[in-house]
């Protein structure tokens, strides 16, 4: 999902709110001003630390965007789905009968 999201990124970065409200959806604390400020370039190199730590300049890029996307936003193929249920016994049925 984040190489089939990767070029929209590319070809328009979301801006620095964006990223802090991704980041904080996904659970991190960053300030929510819109400003690339130094606290925000340490919560993004936190994220690229883990989940990218080929690259952790903390800078708000492409793939960084694509990664934050996949993981706050459900998979449509995932959650329009049911789980089906089958070869559930209940208790009665799989206790065994007394001789």
């Amino acid at each position: 999902r984040v190489q089939l999201k990767l070029p929209e990124y590319a070809a328009t970065l979301p801006d620095i709110e964006w990223f802090q409200n991704k980041l904080a959806r996904h659970g991190f604390e960053v300030p929510r001003n819109g400003e690339l400020d130094e606290r925000t370039r340490a919560v993004v190199r936190a994220f690229q630390m883990k989940y990218r730590p080929n690259n952790i300049d903390g800078t708000p890029d492409a793939e960084t965007a694509a990664m934050l996307e996949v993981l706050t936003t459900p998979d449509p193929l995932k959650s329009s789905m049911p789980i089906p249920i089958t070869n559930i016994a209940s208790p009665i049925e799989t206790a065994a009968e007394p001789k």
